[in-house]
């Protein structure tokens, strides 16, 4: 059971196990690439609830 709280001030506690994921992807304010974000809708507040964001950073193209 992988639980977390909603932090908005609801109260709720997430059971992970219960929801799917979503993810949505940004552009990333500190370097040149984008952020993966996944998180759940919390059903009482409607808030997104982040369990996780990864980090990929843009790779130059090799140039022949």
């Amino acid at each position: 059971m992988d639980l977390i709280s909603c932090g908005y001030g609801c109260g709720v506690v997430l059971d992970l196990d219960k929801f799917e994921p979503e993810i949505r992807i940004e552009q990333s304010k500190n370097f040149d690439g984008y952020i993966e974000i996944c998180y759940v809708k919390c059903p009482v507040c409607k808030e997104e609830v982040i369990t996780d964001e990864v980090e990929h950073k843009y790779e130059e193209e090799n140039k022949k």
